[in-house]
């Protein structure tokens, strides 16, 4: 089981290195096996993976005082096999550490695997460690190493495995973005013989609203890069949530129908049914449904449907659980259920000083420029970004020592879907957050 599991984890996280984290862990009848992950790894299986990944902004309002972090997560196959998830955070509300669980035959939660996590100074995620469960103690498996730019943006991502004692090279992905900040390329090399070699090769297409028009991939066969596939996406014209995508296999002189992924989202953007169909050749035929509820834009459960010729019944496949508080796992399972930490925005440095402070910005809503303005009490070194409500950093504003006054920043969204975003100012041990709505 031990080699098994290694072999396992070897092919997933060079994929989740691929995909920018995503995991995809699968949930089975664990008196069979404890613990195993996806391996059929054939053409329309990495497609599901890339287009499950697609989520909307928000245009609605949720209530300023609160928001959420994930505290545990439950799912089940239809065979019966469970797996739980616990999560803790730093004081910064970030997560640290994700500990996962198997229900055994007995009925028993039994540690299996855990995940760390660690920052840098401007929040950002620079390194992940990876432990197995292993002769009752904890033993590391892999990490992986993030390096940004001066704009916080990522540029490069590495997977090491610890081997004797050290870590040593597997997989990495560089990352290149256009002006309005959109990734367009992402290039994936693989540590052979001693050297990077290529791998495969992402390229995001983008509209002037700068919404994903298309993506192509292309794969090295040792002299050049060749076709892969390609996945066109469509939104609704009066709200801009995606509606559908399309993914296409290059068949050597063509691109032929593969997959398709058809969204109906609520009026906040959450995509509230997935239905996935397959190419037969002539026509579009169904093959996986996924319903799924939310608290505003948290993902609170879903429960999949696999077509059976005739019908729909419950069946395991896998399921995106892709959070604001930055946590995302895939997991191969019927039903998926998550409870929440519910964190009040304003009280949670109860000892703030009343000389530093953080405004509501105005106008707001706004269009597409607004004025943010926040007072301190005694030099601090001061840092004022711009967060989407999946918490993904839009812009830092602010990112410098500051001597005791108030003062003002504009912030201009002109690139910027509309939707909800959070600002947030820390100085010392100040952190004051606020929300803005961005109406175009």
């Amino acid at each position: 089981m031990r080699a098994l599991k290694i072999s396992l984890l070897v092919f997933i996280l060079t994929i989740t290195l691929f995909a920018q984290n995503e995991y995809l862990i699968h949930n089975e009848n664990i008196s069979l096996t404890p613990f195993s992950l996806q391996t059929n790894y054939e053409p329309t299986q990495w497609l599901r993976q890339k287009l499950t990944k697609i989520s909307n902004y928000s245009n609605e309002e949720q209530a300023v005082s609160e928001y959420y972090l994930i505290d545990s997560l439950i799912s089940e196959s239809v065979t019966g096999g469970k797996l739980k998830f616990l999560f803790e955070y730093n004081i910064d509300d970030k997560i640290v550490e994700w500990t996962k669980f198997f229900n055994d035959i007995n009925g028993n939660w039994q540690i299996d695997f855990k995940e760390e996590y660690f920052y840098d100074t401007h929040y950002n995620l620079i390194r992940e460690i990876y432990f197995d469960w292993y002769n009752a103690e904890w033993d590391s498996l892999n990490q992986i190493l993030y390096e940004y730019n001066l704009d916080d943006k990522l540029i490069l991502s590495t997977i090491q495995w610890y081997v004797t004692g050290s870590w040593g090279n597997d997989a990495r992905s560089t990352y290149k973005y256009d002006q309005a900040g959109n990734e367009i390329t992402s290039l994936t090399e693989l540590w052979q013989n001693n050297q990077w070699t290529n791998s495969s090769m992402l390229y995001n297409y983008y509209s002037t609203e700068n919404r994903r028009d298309s993506l192509l991939s292309q794969n090295w066969d040792g002299n050049k890069w060749q076709n892969y596939s390609r996945t066109s996406f469509y939104y609704d014209s009066l709200t801009t949530f995606l509606n559908y995508a399309i993914a296409q296999l290059w068949t050597g002189n063509q691109f032929q129908n593969s997959f398709k992924l058809n969204i109906i989202n609520d009026e906040l953007g959450n995509q509230i049914q997935q239905l996935e169909e397959i190419w037969n050749g002539n026509a579009w035929v169904n093959d996986i449904k996924r319903v799924y509820t939310y608290i505003w834009n948290y993902f609170e459960s879903c429960n999949a449907e696999l077509w059976n010729g005739t019908n729909w019944e419950p069946g395991d496949t896998p399921i995106l659980v892709d959070n604001p508080d930055g946590f995302k796992i895939a997991i191969i399972t019927h039903s998926i259920s998550i409870y929440y930490i519910i964190v009040n925005v304003e009280s949670t440095n109860p000892n703030t000083p009343s000389d530093f402070s953080l405004l509501q910005n105005y106008p707001n809503p706004f269009n597409p420029t607004t004025s943010l303005q926040y007072a301190i009490g005694s030099r601090q070194f001061v840092t004022l970004k711009v967060y989407d409500l999946l918490g993904r950093e839009i812009a830092t504003l602010v990112n410098e020592e500051k001597p005791a006054g108030e003062y003002e920043v504009e912030f201009n969204a002109t690139n910027l879907p509309s939707g909800i975003y959070f600002y947030q100012l820390n100085a010392g041990e100040f952190t004051e957050v606020k929300k803005m709505i961005l109406l175009k």
